[in-house]
């Protein structure tokens, strides 16, 4: 006989979430690295024209504006706006491509990416947070000790000079692609400035203070350890891929979803996202108990595309 359960009349103890917000036209950092951080995605050419054509078609089909990207030999920072909110789909596809093409170059077939979750975090349109995380990600090689000057670092990664508005059209790799691939047999990838910062001074101005910094910043690195301390190219493109630095990879580490170097800016984008996950809690409390006509807060995403849950409408004002 046929007995109909009776629905929950509260959710679990055990129950708890941590629900990621993913907005239209919102400015993010994201960052991974590769598993054991070993220098997997080392540079060369072959290698820079995986990484950039599968940053450039995922970013093209996904619809994110790219404003900075470095590819280290054992990590990644990119800087983005992610107009449709589709980073995770973005994400996703850029990440698998780059690791199935990776892993047939390298022959090899465990996990080329950390199993720890990416590093996605926001950051409030304003030009001090914006201006900085430009700055990190074009001093990343400088600070790592790979090349005295960004601009003459091997690997795949864009310069002040590129905001102005620089593309590329890259060819679509050989490795692992088929002929019949769906994916394009050439993509352009458009540096684009990001919009805080033209809200500061034109385009033209802003690329000469971005470029002034970085020439300053690199100069401090070069005093601080000397010229001779940077790798050499030989060193560099010699690199064995299944290496990894001496230090130990810090684990356990708190891993941020808000950075915007003045205070009051992280606490009101922290408090948005507070917001947000007391909003989604209570509307998935609800839903566990049944109640499928909820509407989640705005920026719900694994929910509405898992169990096409009704979303309330983003309010940009």
């Amino acid at each position: 006989m046929f007995i109909k359960k009776e629905l929950r009349k509260e959710p679990p103890k055990h129950y708890r979430t941590r629900a990621n917000q993913v907005l239209p036209n919102q400015l993010i950092m994201i960052s991974r690295r590769t598993s054991e951080g070993r220098f997997f995605i080392k540079p060369g050419k072959k290698n820079n024209q995986i990484l950039e054509f599968c940053l450039a078609a995922a970013a093209l089909k996904h619809g994110l504006k790219v404003h900075n990207y470095s590819f280290m030999p054992n990590h990644y920072h990119l800087l983005l706006t992610d107009v449709y909110g589709n980073y995770p789909c973005f994400l996703a596809d850029m990440n698998r491509n780059i690791a199935k093409c990776f892993n047939v170059s390298l022959e090899r077939f465990d996990s080329l990416w950390d199993s720890s979750k990416p590093s996605v975090v926001r950051l409030p349109n304003h030009v001090v947070p914006v201006k900085a995380k430009l700055m990190y990600i074009f001093m990343n090689p400088v600070k790592a000790l790979l090349s005295p000057r960004a601009r003459k670092y091997l690997g795949a990664n864009s310069l002040p000079g590129d905001l102005a508005g620089h593309s590329k059209v890259i060819k679509r790799p050989k490795v692992y692609f088929k002929k019949e691939s769906k994916l394009p047999k050439k993509v352009r990838l458009k540096i684009e400035m990001p919009e805080a910062l033209l809200k500061f001074t034109d385009k033209k101005s802003m690329v000469k203070l971005l470029k002034e910094d970085l020439l300053k910043a690199e100069d401090d690195i070069i005093a601080k350890y000397g010229k001779n301390t940077f790798m050499s190219k030989r060193e560099l493109l010699k690199t064995d891929p299944e290496s990894k630095p001496k230090k130990d990879i810090e684990r356990f580490k708190l891993n941020p979803k808000v950075a915007g170097v003045v205070s009051e800016l992280i606490a009101a984008e922290k408090s948005k996202l507070v917001d947000f996950l007391r909003a989604y809690e209570k509307s998935f409390q609800r839903w566990q108990l049944g109640e499928r006509d909820v509407y989640f807060p705005a920026g719900t995403y694994e929910m509405a595309r898992l169990h096409k849950v009704r979303v309330r409408q983003f309010d940009s004002s």
